[in-house]
């Protein structure tokens, strides 16, 4: 359910601004590139010997792309992150019966498994597992 819910509310706000959600996506996936290209490829001992030109005009032009479109970089970042604060809100606050609770039990004792239960036996990750 929670999956369902994250994945709904960042479609919504993808078909309410889908350009500004792929020019930030490019924008943000420049970024990462760069920096990949930087920390793979120059050590600082290298950098501070031989500047590379090229490396630093992308940067610059980064830089440029991103106070140009920094409203499409935002936006992006929101469409990730409301979802995802959405579900952790909704996770953290919601009331727990008695009929979940005695459910949990009863799926701790083996009387009745639901989907996620069997999942989580399987991978030894159930509470009576680290006991």
């Amino acid at each position: 359910n929670y999956f369902l819910l994250a994945f709904l509310l960042a479609i919504g706000f993808w078909f309410n601004s889908p350009g500004k959600v792929a020019i930030g996506c490019i924008i943000l996936i420049a970024i990462v590139a760069l920096v990949f290209l930087l920390l793979r490829q120059y050590s600082g001992h290298q950098m501070r010997n031989k500047p590379n030109w090229i490396v630093l005009g992308a940067a610059l032009l980064l830089l440029i792309l991103i106070l140009n479109y920094l409203g499409d970089v935002l936006y992006f970042a929101f469409s990730l992150g409301v979802p995802l604060l959405v579900v952790l809100l909704h996770a953290s606050f919601r009331k727990r019966n008695l009929k979940n609770k005695l459910s949990g039990q009863a799926e701790l004792v083996g009387i009745k498994s639901t989907p996620m239960g069997a999942l989580l036996n399987e991978l030894g990750m159930l509470h009576s597992n680290f006991d």
